[in-house]
């Protein structure tokens, strides 16, 4: 297990200057919590057992970084073709109109969501009232607000809202992002699964409107909105015509999420006119 002193004898990563100034006479270790967590177990194993599960581990680990580095640059590959496709084409579109300044064409890259449809089994729909079901036992813990725990359903309330208020300002931009969605055909949407997303704080916000609603009634006016048919692949809401809720029954974190693309469209033409949609 001997390595450089510069790079931790874990991950086989450089240590940073920070790491070797709070080395003094330790191991040299870097501040990965796995890391850290491999080496704090060394004085609760035998000598023979912790060098084979240190070898173990620490292959682990090196194979981990590899593959989120392949992933990193599988996905960084994707982007600048993907600029490189958006560039032509807008040179293409702007050669045949050349009524539009290249210069000021705003571009909106959409991701495209997954198309083929297919009947929604028996085991989804029970998968899906088994955590409707859950999800109303949770709501029913909370007596305000405050008891949610901090998590990203809690933090997505915010998210929401912020969605709201600028729908209402600008119900122009709210449109052409509606629009936008449209056309995707619910990129986002494809993490759904059986869940769709939807949280105790979802039936807690529910219940806030109507509170005389019993587990029944939660899980049966969520299984009347399914359809017969969903994207595959997607969530359990998401068909051919969008998500199969009305924005009331929808998860905070569905109604507040907006890809990168779209946020930066949001966010520039909250204050400048919005360019024309070709």
């Amino acid at each position: 297990m001997s390595h450089s002193s510069k790079h931790c004898i874990v991950c086989d990563l450089p240590l940073t200057h920070s790491e070797l100034l709070l080395l003094g006479n330790s191991e040299a270790v870097c501040k990965s919590v796995f890391c850290q967590r491999l080496i704090s177990q060394k004085d609760t194993m035998h000598p023979s057992a912790y060098k084979a599960h240190f070898d173990f581990q620490r292959k682990r680990i090196i194979e981990k970084r590899q593959q989120d580095q392949a992933k990193e640059k599988h996905k960084n590959s994707i982007i600048e073709k993907e600029k490189a496709e958006t560039e032509y084409l807008v040179k293409e579109f702007t050669k045949n109109n050349p009524q539009y300044n290249t210069q000021n064409l705003p571009v909106v890259n959409l991701p495209i969501g997954l198309q083929t449809l297919a009947a929604i089994d028996d085991s989804r729909i029970e998968k899906y009232r088994e955590h409707i079901q859950h999800c109303f036992e949770v709501a029913s813990e909370y007596k305000d607000f405050s008891d949610i725990p901090e998590d990203q359903h809690k933090s997505s309330v915010v998210h929401a809202k912020t969605a709201e208020r600028l729908y209402s300002e600008h119900p122009e931009v709210a449109e052409i992002s509606d629009r936008f969605c449209t056309i995707c055909k619910g990129g986002c949407c494809s993490e759904g699964a059986n869940f769709a997303y939807i949280s105790g704080v979802t039936i807690w916000r529910l219940l806030q409107r109507q509170p005389g609603l019993k587990a029944d009634d939660v899980v049966k006016l969520y299984l009347d909105n399914l359809s017969e048919h969903s994207i595959e692949g997607s969530c359990i809401n998401q068909t051919d015509k969008g998500c199969s809720l009305p924005k009331e029954l929808r998860s905070d974190v569905c109604n507040g999420y907006y890809c990168s693309e779209l946020q930066v469209f949001q966010k520039t033409y909250r204050e400048e006119p919005l360019p024309t949609l070709v």
